[in-house]
């Protein structure tokens, strides 16, 4: 199931501009962990020890490296970015803190005020997030800091 999940990841061809090809394998990462939501706690927890797996793993050192990564830092980077993507999506396929009101859910009014001021403040924010802004958010910034550090290079 999880190679299935993985080998339906969609694979930029043209990797000649490097954010713009992990904007567009980070998207499908996303789009294909929301359809199948039962197996991304699979794909964070499986090794990649298949060809269909490594299949992802493989385009994501390829742009990193066609981008002027040296390897251990493109590791880093595919590391960063696969992290980033599979926890987000384990996170909003089962739900953040003040979006689930149903019963047994703590909800930002059962909070008390002295202890939580900064979590009620934000929690108008919280109960409308708009999860692909803020996916797209995490992306642009794990971009820049990689873009910082391929500078520095």
């Amino acid at each position: 199931i999880v190679e299935m999940v993985l080998s339906d990841v969609e694979l930029p061809d043209d990797v000649s501009d490097w954010k713009s090809a992990v904007r567009h394998i980070a998207k499908s990462g996303r789009e294909r962990a929301l359809a199948h939501p039962n197996v991304v706690a699979l794909v964070a927890t499986r090794p990649f020890n298949t060809i269909a797996s490594l299949r992802p793993v493989e385009k994501g050192f390829e742009i990193f490296r066609s981008a002027g990564f040296p390897p251990d830092l493109s590791l880093h980077a595919f590391r960063t970015l696969a992290a980033f993507v599979t926890g987000y999506t384990l996170a909003e396929s089962g739900s953040f803190f003040g979006e689930d009101l149903g019963e047994g859910h703590l909800a930002p009014g059962d909070l008390p005020a002295g202890e939580f001021p900064n979590l009620l403040e934000i929690a108008p924010s919280l109960m409308q997030a708009a999860h692909e802004r803020e996916y797209e958010f995490g992306i642009e910034v794990i971009l820049a800091g990689l873009e910082a550090k391929l500078a520095q290079i």
